[in-house]
């Protein structure tokens, strides 16, 4: 049987807050813009977004044991498997329970 929820005033003011503090805002704190201004006037402000680094190969080298569920929850079997590592992608392999690496 489904039931329809219905809002209170009270959950409507409790996700209210929730939003408005989870809301990005568009301006610093006080104390931020008077260091920008001061910034801004004696040099030029560049704005750079920050560069992801690559992943070292050699960082996750080895041999891991992989467990995959699924998230629907139609199919409650999980599929494991041992994933094979290098410093290189060339020499990985994935080995299957009962199977030859692939």
């Amino acid at each position: 049987m489904v039931r329809l929820f219905r809002p209170t005033p009270i959950t409507l003011c409790v996700v209210a807050t929730l939003l408005a503090g989870c809301a990005k805002t568009e301006s610093g704190a006080a104390g931020d813009s008077a260091i920008a201004s001061t910034t801004a006037s004696s040099s030029s402000v560049t704005t750079t977004t920050p560069v992801a680094t690559p992943i070292n190969l050699a960082d996750v080298a080895g041999k891991w044991n992989m467990r995959a569920v699924p998230t629907s929850g139609a199919d409650t079997s999980a599929t494991t498997y041992v994933l094979t590592a290098t410093s290189d992608t060339s020499g990985w392999t994935l080995t299957f329970p009962g199977r030859p690496p692939m």
